[in-house]
């Protein structure tokens, strides 16, 4: 079963460039884990100023990653998280497009750091039952694009009742997960 919405295209220059700056990520992450904020509170917890917040919501908003929530106007409007999935697509960039998928590449990679080392440096501070359900796994298969293809859907297919779950289904036990999935052939050591 495919998430209810498809995924969010990145295909165009101005989407990836959204995603390659990494406060646009830490503030998606952010609305994510704590819902609706408005710019000044953002910037709160992100030690950065509301305008530069703000204008980088925007950025966001442009390209249908977060809206404007109600109950709020001017500086006092929230923001809100849309989509939960970014999805890359590569087949149709020229090289500019390369260029900034690699930078998102590389800031999703970053965030994704940050986050692993956090986790190891303050796991101490989580419950057993934390501590015993996260992993991290690195593998290395031989597999046919075909059978790629099958694990990429199959993925896909466990994840969608997380992705597409209304909050008030969310357990009162739950907190962010930090989830990476990349696919990709491993290439030979050039010579």
């Amino acid at each position: 079963m495919p998430f209810e919405h498809e995924p969010t295209s990145t295909s165009s220059l101005a989407s990836l460039r959204a995603l390659s700056h990494p406060l646009r990520l830490r503030i998606v992450e952010l609305l994510d884990d704590v819902g609706p904020l408005t710019a000044t509170e953002v910037a709160a917890q992100l030690a950065d100023t509301p305008s530069n917040c703000s204008f980088h919501l925007r950025v966001l908003a442009r390209e249908g990653l977060v809206e404007e929530a109600p109950g709020g106007r001017g500086r006092a409007r929230p923001w809100r998280l849309v989509r939960r999935d970014v999805d890359v697509r590569t087949d149709d960039l020229d090289d500019d497009g390369r260029a900034q998928l690699r930078a998102v590449v590389v800031a999703l990679a970053e965030r994704f750091r940050t986050h692993a080392l956090a986790w190891l440096d303050r796991r101490g501070e989580f419950s057993p039952a934390w501590r015993e359900a996260a992993t991290s796994r690195h593998l290395l298969l031989r597999l046919a694009p075909e059978e790629l293809q099958d694990i990429n859907e199959r993925v896909t297919e466990l994840l969608a009742p997380y992705v597409e779950r209304d909050d008030d289904a969310v357990p009162a036990d739950a907190r962010s997960v930090a989830l990476t999935i990349a696919t990709l052939p491993v290439l030979p050591p050039r010579a």
